[in-house]
């Protein structure tokens, strides 16, 4: 037995020096094995060598491909920062990696970037900014040439106090944009572009329209525009194309006097939840206008809470706070209206036909403002009308009928100041076929009615039942004042 161990352990050991590994000191340090960013998508660094200018850009880009931005841009005078004029059709992606673009020296009719459709005749022009700002160019800090169309581009940067952020006839892409002291339109862009997380700040914009759709089928998802502080001339500050979709726009004007509509569309939203609008020492001749077609609201709502929410604050208006459409659909919801200061307006809201307001239409009024006609009114027909109406001034009207047939004004508060009288419902001369049922009032001054008939008999207004008649009226729609 031992003979035979030694026998083996001594084969082992012969074998074990037959298959040595060699030395196990490495040759040198261990080396790369991954590929870089320029080894997965190779960038070209813009400068005078890869990206040569010419006399009116200071680079230029002829070829598609990845470019990088090697540190800040300041054109000189009568130059672009940088043209893209492609010599084949493709795609430019432009990473300005921090930097900006400041067109201080550039001088009249220049752009930080200008895109051309160039000889290869790219109608597409499809390009992408990203990482970095623009500034202070006389003509727009992007601007893209009319020839170019479909997608002509993606944005993630800045722009900052130039003319216009961004000029262009196609279809345009911004995300997690912000847009700093612009003194022209902000954003001009084509039919289906979309506008998400972008912020428009302090624009100084007029006569031109802050955004800017020449086209159709816009799309803003959580955008907010603030501090706009000049007027405008017959436009909107902003206006939307037909069929535009606004999820989440949040719109604050201070000060700056409107002839037109201060936000609207060309020929109403499409979809809208979550708009909230902000007046504050402005003056116009209406503040939103062209609501809605079709109203999509993905939270819940309450009859407070819409997706329409306008406030107005020491401002003046010769036509209403808001000015809905007619042929609203049956789950669309009108707006909440609040007013305070020393805000002026013939009414809060306007309608014309074929409205209705599941949710309530709430309009709040604060001890100063001025309603001098009516708190909200009718010019159409076809109208169901539920409202929430509080803090009416004495001698003011809650609801008043122009003109039109077949409207129903149920289900609604109408709170006085208690200082003097007002009348909560009026149906003018040529008004027919009107119904007004299960309404009730308070804080009501002596002298006050509940619905001023100056229509013909074919109105079907429910009785008034207060705490002298209430024993004895059984109607259980009848409208009731406290």
């Amino acid at each position: 037995m031992k003979a035979f161990l030694h026998s083996a352990f001594g084969l082992l050991a012969l074998t074990s020096l037959t298959l040595g590994q060699g030395s196990l000191t490495p040759p040198g340090p261990p080396g790369v094995t991954m590929k870089t960013l320029d080894e997965v998508q190779p960038r070209t660094p813009i400068n005078s060598v890869t990206t040569p200018g010419d006399s009116g850009a200071t680079f230029k880009i002829t070829q598609p491909g990845s470019y990088v931005l090697t540190g800040n841009l300041t054109p000189a005078s009568g130059k672009h920062g940088i043209q893209i004029v492609l010599a084949t059709s493709g795609r430019v992606e432009i990473d300005l990696m921090g930097f900006t673009i400041n067109g201080a020296n550039a001088g009249a009719g220049k752009s930080g970037i200008r895109v051309d459709a160039g000889a290869g005749n790219d109608t597409a022009c499809s390009y992408m900014i990203k990482n970095g700002s623009l500034r202070g160019f006389s003509a727009a800090n992007i601007k893209v040439d009319p020839a170019c169309l479909g997608d002509t581009g993606t944005h993630e940067v800045g722009h900052w106090s130039g003319l216009t952020a961004v000029e262009t006839s196609g279809r345009l892409t911004m995300t997690n944009c912000r847009i700093q002291d612009p003194t022209g339109s902000a954003i001009v862009a084509g039919a289906e572009s979309s506008f998400t997380g972008l912020e428009i700040r302090d624009s100084s914009a007029g006569p031109e329209p802050l955004i800017v759709a020449s086209g159709g089928n816009f799309s803003l998802d959580d955008v907010l525009v603030s501090s706009v502080s000049t007027g405008n001339a017959n436009q909107p500050a902003i206006l939307l194309g037909p069929g535009s979709r606004v999820r989440g726009l949040t719109a604050r004007f201070s000060g700056g006097t409107y002839t037109g509509t201060v936000l609207g569309t060309t020929s109403g939203f499409s979809e809208v939840s979550g708009l909230n609008v902000e007046f504050l020492n402005v003056t116009a001749a209406a503040g939103v206008s062209s609501f809605t077609t079709s109203v999509q609201y993905p939270y819940e709502l309450t009859s407070s809470q819409g997706p329409y929410q306008i406030k107005a604050v020491n401002s003046t208006f010769s036509t209403a706070v808001g000015v809905m459409p007619s042929g609203l659909a049956s789950d669309d919801y009108c707006p909440r209206i609040v007013m305070d200061g020393t805000t002026t307006t013939p009414a809060a809201l306007s309608l014309t036909s074929d409205n209705f307001c599941p949710l309530f239409a709430s309009v709040t009024m604060g001890a100063s403002v001025s309603i001098t006609d009516a708190v909200i009114k009718v010019s159409g027909s076809g109208n169901t009308i539920r409202a929430n109406i509080t803090g009416m001034p004495g001698g003011s009207t809650g609801i008043r009928f122009l003109s039109g047939s077949g409207n129903t004004v149920e289900g609604s508060t109408f709170v006085g100041r208690g200082d003097s009288a007002i009348t909560a419902v009026r149906l003018d001369a040529t008004v027919t076929n009107t119904l007004v049922r299960n309404n009730r009032g308070s804080r009501w001054f002596s002298g006050s009615v509940m619905v001023s008939n100056l229509g013909d008999n074919t109105n079907a207004i429910a009785p008034v039942a207060n705490s002298t008649n209430l024993g004895t009226n059984s109607n259980p729609m009848s409208n009731f004042v406290q």
